[in-house]
């Protein structure tokens, strides 16, 4: 976070507009800029000078290192292991989702092809489509082919669908990594070859349930079953719903687990709990088998459900002291703070 930081005030800086550049913003040198003040004050009785409003990335860099120090300093009176989430968050909310990008082709047609999802767990079933607009084809060959290997995984042709294809296939445990997924359309003009990538990945873990809620401190604490095959350091990030599926917060836990059974304590501090008799609903289950060392990939798990229940908890369980910042935390906001001096 500390090299992020950094890294954010030295492209301000480099990017910050010189005495020179400043000028140029409101179309100007320095020498004419001086001229045309010498006209203007001649002049104001005909014209009054326009007043030049510089935009927030063209503030003093020392107001701007004040702005990076107040926001972080309200960033961590919340700890990050529980974030607030609200409806507008759709990144988090559908952490798989796969973003399609239309690719233009002639005459203002367009095409799209995309996977339901970014990543798939084996044994979860293939889904592909085509979406078609503009363009007429006869048909589609899919072909699946291994990033890093370049061998050929399948290839089959595409269903007709509204607007366009589909393809639904079974995965398989051994392809396990990055997948492109190569279509070429038949009956046009001309060759055309779409591409697009996404991850299938062989479970290295399974959420298997979640036990009972209980306070400690602030804290809910939910204490979250898992199977591991692989030891190693683990991350796993799930929502955090109200009994209507409204979102509240996203929780994450990391911890060093052996293989067997295991267990994970995500933890919602009471700043972002609602206080009703309702029960909860924990979902979009994220559990990731973090990089071991440079070069070997991160691996993934999932869940027996797609989501579990929690019964209702009482916020009476909690201690009700405001979240203290962590040491790391503090010297990170010193540095901005002394930055920004």
């Amino acid at each position: 976070m500390a090299a992020a930081v950094l890294s954010c005030l030295l492209l301000a800086w480099w990017l910050w507009p010189t005495t020179t550049d400043t000028a140029k913003v409101a179309g100007k040198t320095p020498a004419t800029a001086s001229q045309d003040r010498q006209a203007t004050a001649s002049q104001a009785s005909v014209q009054q000078p326009e007043l030049i409003q510089l935009e927030p990335e063209q503030a003093p860099m020392q107001q701007q290192l004040q702005w990076l120090a107040s926001a972080y300093a309200e960033e961590i009176t919340i700890p990050s292991y529980s974030r607030p989430l609200t409806t507008a968050d759709s990144q988090l909310l559908q952490p798989n989702r796969f973003i399609a990008q239309p690719v233009p082709l002639r005459d203002g047609a367009s095409a799209s092809l995309f996977p339901s999802q970014y990543r798939f767990i084996y044994p979860e079933p293939i889904h592909i489509q085509l979406q078609l607009q503009g363009i007429s084809v006869q048909g589609a060959t899919l072909r699946l082919l291994h990033e890093w290997s370049g061998e050929q995984l399948a290839e089959q042709a595409m269903q007709p669908a509204q607007g366009g294809f589909e393809l639904q296939l079974p995965s398989r445990e051994s392809w396990d990594g990055n997948v492109t997924a190569e279509v070429r359309l038949h009956g046009t003009t001309e060759p055309l070859l779409l591409r697009t990538g996404f991850e299938i990945s062989a479970p290295v873990a399974q959420i298997t349930g979640i036990d009972s809620s209980y306070g400690e401190g602030p804290d809910m604490v939910i204490p979250v079953q898992l199977q591991a095959e692989l030891a190693g350091h683990y991350r796993l990030r799930a929502n955090l719903l109200t009994a209507g599926r409204q979102p509240i917060a996203v929780l994450t836990a990391r911890a060093a687990l052996q293989s067997g059974s295991n267990t994970l304590k995500l933890r919602a501090h009471r700043s972002v709990l609602p206080d009703t008799d309702e029960p909860f609903w924990l979902t979009s289950f994220q559990l990731e088998r973090l990089s071991p060392a440079p070069g070997q990939p991160t691996r993934y798990g999932d869940s027996a459900e797609p989501e579990f229940r929690l019964e209702p908890f009482s916020l009476h369980q909690l201690t009700k002291e405001p979240y203290q910042a962590d040491e790391q935390e503090q010297q990170r906001l010193r540095l901005l703070q002394q930055l920004a001096q």
